[in-house]
């Protein structure tokens, strides 16, 4: 679709420019979000590679274990952002990961392109591979009671 604009500078004739109006208008955070999760981050965090073929650990993974250590979607948000920027072994949360794929190379991202991918996350289900579950359980057998009972603390239940 073409947007056409009407221009006479500096001569009395309308001079006809066409500009695609996509390029007028920039995507809303959460569809940019999902855009650069699909075309950067599943390059290395996959959800459909396999368990011995994987070169980092897939974002679910990722998601789940920053829900556990952060409730809040702020607090989530702004700790998978600190840690996207500048990655250090220091500041990780999956040690697991760390010590089968190393720390996560320094990437060149926004900072509110990363808190934006931050807040998909975290709003949205996210695909994952078809062994996760049985892996996730078995890595963290105690996790979903963990969880909720932090969904109760949150709720004001005891």
């Amino acid at each position: 679709m073409s947007l056409m604009i009407w221009s006479g500078c500096t001569t009395n004739e309308p001079e006809q420019n066409t500009v695609e109006v996509s390029s007028l208008h920039q995507l809303p955070d959460l569809d940019k979000a999902e855009q650069l999760l699909n075309t950067t981050c599943y390059v290395c965090h996959s959800p459909t590679a396999g368990e011995n073929a994987r070169i980092a650990p897939p974002m679910e993974a990722i998601k789940r274990r920053y829900q556990m250590a952060y409730s809040s979607e702020e607090n989530f948000v702004e700790a998978i952002t600190s840690f996207t920027v500048d990655p250090s072994e220091e500041a990780s949360l999956m040690r697991g990961a760390v010590d089968k794929f190393g720390v996560m190379p320094v990437q060149n991202f926004k900072e509110e392109d990363m808190r934006a991918v931050a807040k998909y996350i975290y709003q949205n289900d996210l695909p994952q591979p078809e062994w996760f579950e049985g892996h996730f359980k078995q890595m963290h057998p105690d996790s979903g009671m963990k969880m909720r009972m932090r969904k109760r603390n949150m709720m004001g239940m005891d």
